[in-house]
């Protein structure tokens, strides 16, 4: 895999350039997928850039969950409702195990409905996969208030790079505080 990240400068706000070739191999072919993505800083932390949000209905439910690998890869499920109460189950490998329920500060919340909406979640794949073996399979699903929902299997968690900092962030919302 080639990958590549250039800053550039425009009204005087920094923005990443994230660029990357995957090279995938079956059975039967062999292909590669380009991908690349823009980012900045939003309350120092990674936001994809957008010109056109994808106009969406309000979310009621995020769940997130991601398996055991070949290795120590936790194994946790995550629910995050839009009063931002966080559910979390902590299986195997995860610290801590056992049900918590947390609660999501107004700025995590809006920067994850700002996130979900620059994804443009309707138009990504619904599933992704790495050719390696024993990696963790995360699960994505977000329920919208006019009754749509995308759902996502991403084995090796790395479908696309927007993907991965919604990952990043969910991930981090799982540690009870």
């Amino acid at each position: 895999m080639w990958r590549t990240v250039r800053p550039i400068t425009l009204a005087n706000k920094v923005y990443l350039i994230y660029a990357a070739l995957q090279t995938i191999e079956t059975r039967r072919q062999l292909f590669r997928r380009f991908s690349q993505d823009t980012l900045y800083l939003q309350t120092n932390r990674p936001m994809l850039f957008t010109t056109h949000p994808a106009p969406t209905a309000p979310v009621t439910r995020i769940t997130y969950a991601t398996t055991q690998c070949f290795g120590i890869c936790p194994a946790f499920r995550v629910v995050i409702k839009p009063n931002g109460v966080v559910e979390y189950a902590g299986m195997a490998d995860a610290r801590p195990r056992g049900k918590y329920r947390l609660r999501m500060s107004a700025t995590d919340l809006a920067y994850l409905s700002e996130l979900l909406r620059n994804l443009n979640l309707p138009e990504l794949a619904d599933k992704y996969q790495m050719h390696w073996s024993d990696g963790p399979t995360c699960y994505l699903g977000v329920m919208f208030a006019d009754g749509r929902a995308k759902h996502i299997e991403d084995y090796g968690m790395q479908g696309t790079y927007g993907l991965a900092v919604l990952y990043q962030f969910l991930w981090q919302q799982y540690q009870p505080r």
